[in-house]
């Protein structure tokens, strides 16, 4: 059985074509898919209604509407928590990734069992300007910090075999980061090259803001690497200071210290200061992000569904 989960945000101007693309493109799976389509509370109504649309009239679709807005990655692991395909494809709602695609990368999936993740590649992105700067941002930090075995990309169109799937699921995090939780679990993954469209409906939710606040979240939820820079900060402060020091006492004994040494230690005793104030500060990003991991809910709140169950 092969379940596709998608994720929806003000999409309800074009969900019946994506819809009925992947209708299409998956026939030879008549009877053995389902598609899940998770509204991830649209401020419009228009996306709900066009996804009780499709699970009224097609019986392998199944509804999900979040009751908050959040995140595309938490929408994702809430339709994957009720995916019960032994493979699970995941799509972006925008149409840029064609659901054509999909019987090519599930016969990638199909002909090496040994793969865990088989996920879509491109050679020629179509996405905004900002939105290629933070995909390409967020490949590097996943290739530092996570695993993310060199050369592989990450992207959002992929294949997910079930034991991953629970792997994943079974994570507690109010801030998953999907692609850098999958080279966390597993480095048996595979690129397979599909083509990237255009896109033609709607606006990219990605901002610099957003992005911005998706490197902060990967930064202090899912490595250690600002708590390492403040360590080789503090260590390199540490060193000038005792070196400015050790000078400051040298020419002090020698003959007096004229202004200009004077001032040049007040500079540092700022600096140090500053760096003091830096490393506080991140600490107490670790501090709020562990409180918001310990006191929040790990999985959306499911307003309603529909369709086959």
């Amino acid at each position: 059985m092969v379940s596709i989960v998608v994720p929806c945000y003000r999409s309800g101007a074009w969900l019946a074509e994506l819809v009925e693309r992947i209708d299409k493109a998956t026939i030879a799976y008549a009877g053995r898919r389902e598609l899940i389509l998770v509204d991830d509370a649209s401020p419009d109504r228009e996306t709900w209604r066009a996804v009780e649309a499709a699970a009224e009239h097609l019986d392998f679709v199944r509804g999900l509407s979040l009751a908050r807005n959040s995140g595309q990655y938490r929408a994702l692991l809430a339709g994957l928590g009720r995916a019960r395909g032994e493979l699970v494809v995941t799509l972006d709602d925008d149409l840029q990734t064609p659901p054509e695609e999909i019987p090519k990368l599930l016969k990638a999936a199909l002909q090496c069992p040994d793969i865990d993740a088989t996920i879509a590649c491109y050679d020629v992105r179509l996405h905004s300007l900002t939105r290629r700067i933070g995909s390409r941002v967020l490949d590097r930090l996943y290739t530092a910090l996570s695993g993310k075995p060199p050369g592989i990309q990450s992207t959002s169109f992929r294949v997910l075999r079930r034991s991953l799937v629970r792997v994943l699921c079974a994570q507690q995090t109010r801030s998953p980061m999907l692609g850098a939780m999958i080279f966390e679990c597993t480095q048996r993954v595979q690129n397979v090259p599909v083509e990237h469209h255009a896109r033609a409906f709607g606006e990219s939710g990605y901002s610099l803001l957003s992005l911005a606040r998706l490197l902060l979240t990967y930064a202090f939820t899912r490595s250690a690497a600002p708590l390492h820079a403040i360590v080789l900060l503090g260590a390199i402060a540490l060193g000038a200071g005792a070196l400015g020091g050790c000078i400051l006492l040298a020419r002090l004994f020698l003959g007096g210290v004229p202004a200009p040494a004077i001032l040049g230690a007040a500079s540092l005793a700022t600096a140090l200061a500053g760096a003091i104030v830096l490393g506080l500060g991140i600490v107490g990003e670790y501090v709020h992000a562990l409180q918001r991991e310990l006191t929040g809910p790990s999985q959306p709140h499911v307003r309603a569904e529909c369709g086959a169950h």
